[in-house]
């Protein structure tokens, strides 16, 4: 992950009120790709996304697909309390 030195912090002995430590912070568009991504994952193993094309169970409720530079990307397709009608 990317990370500028942004803010100090005391350090963990507290010895010299003076005596400061830098610590690393995200940066945002590092973090909101990364916050992106597990979003993703998280709909994948909850079951409620599927790759576009494939035929959506009961409970999905998201397809994924990917962008032109291959970036997934995710869409509402319905909402959770929607069944589609059975086929028989």
């Amino acid at each position: 992950m990317a990370t500028e030195e942004h803010d100090e912090k005391p350090t963990a002995s507290g010895a010299d009120e003076g005596t400061r430590q830098k610590f690393p912070v995200p940066d945002e568009a590092e973090y909101a790709k990364q916050a992106e991504e597990q979003f993703i994952d998280d709909l994948i193993a909850s079951g409620a996304a599927v790759p576009e094309g494939e035929e959506l169970p009961p409970r999905a409720t998201h397809v994924i697909s990917y962008d032109e530079n291959g970036r997934r990307t995710v869409r509402r397709v319905r909402f959770a309390g929607h069944h589609p009608p059975s086929k028989e």
